[in-house]
């Protein structure tokens, strides 16, 4: 036993383990260990490296750097313009006189011509029509045009159907009909006020015509002259869509599918109906 421990000893004390333990590799270094930096040779101290110069500035650099960026200076208060821009443009040529003065004159032409306090709705206030019988309209108006629409004749009416058509067109027959023909430029009348019973629902009650509240559209003529009519056009998609678009502006729609009465025109008024829009 204490030769064995006599032998470890004497490796420990041999040179040669010595050399290696002190030749072995440095291990790793422990993560999160701070380096210490080696001090620079005095060499590297007394002569340091040398660079050349940066160019010197251009004229005007320094403004334009300060222009570019604003917040170097806190306290600059001038705002950020470029040196490039220029310091007057071109004031716009004025309209001409007579171009103003034309432009006035259509402005004061359908303030004039406007009803129903509208200058999209032109047209003449009528006295108030009174008789034969229950027929008659307060406030009635005749149309010339809604919305630029003209109309095959001058319908008479109130202004609540007046202001419902010009609902229509804006939202149902300009949309429906858009560029074909070039657009539409008039309705076809059929029907307006008039002091009558109602036809074709064999009742004798007291139709809408005759209280300004009702209207019937034959057909549609284009910009190009062109006509689509109710009567031989029926059913043409638009016309079927512009018949759906009109339920709900108006209180009653009946087509040709209403009954034989209204084989050629679209009727529409604005009565109020228990049930909602009648529309067929």
């Amino acid at each position: 036993m204490r030769r064995g421990w006599v032998a470890v000893l004497c490796l420990l004390a041999s040179p040669v383990l010595s050399d290696g333990v002190i030749n072995a590799p440095r291990p790793p270094i422990r993560p999160g260990t701070a380096l210490v930096a080696a001090a620079p040779s005095a060499a590297a101290v007394q002569s340091p490296a040398r660079y050349p110069a940066p160019p010197p500035r251009p004229d005007g650099a320094a403004q334009a750097v300060a222009l570019a960026h604003p917040l170097a200076d806190q306290n600059a208060m001038t705002p950020v313009t470029s040196p490039l821009a220029p310091r007057d443009s071109a004031r716009p040529p004025e309209r001409p006189a007579r171009v103003a003065r034309v432009a006035a004159e259509v402005l004061e032409a359908r303030r004039r011509g406007q009803v129903c306090g509208d200058p999209d709705i032109q047209g003449e206030d009528l006295p108030d029509i009174d008789g034969p019988g229950a027929c008659g309209v307060i406030a009635p108006v005749r149309l010339k045009s809604v919305l630029g629409v003209t109309f095959s004749n001058h319908p008479t009416m109130t202004c609540e159907t007046a202001r419902a058509l010009k609902t229509w067109i804006e939202r149902g027959v300009v949309p429906a009909m858009g560029s074909r023909g070039g657009g539409v430029d008039r309705l076809i009348l059929m029907g307006d006020y008039t002091c009558r019973n109602q036809i074709g629902s064999g009742q004798s009650r007291l139709s809408e015509h005759a209280l300004g509240h009702a209207v019937d559209i034959g057909g549609i003529r284009f910009e190009d002259g062109s006509t689509l009519m109710v009567e031989g056009g029926w059913p043409d998609r638009d016309l079927k869509q512009i018949h759906r678009a009109a339920c709900g502006i108006f209180g009653t729609v009946l087509g040709p599918e209403a009954n034989e009465a209204h084989h050629n025109h679209l009727h529409l008024d604005v009565a109020q109906n228990r049930g909602g829009a009648y529309c067929r």
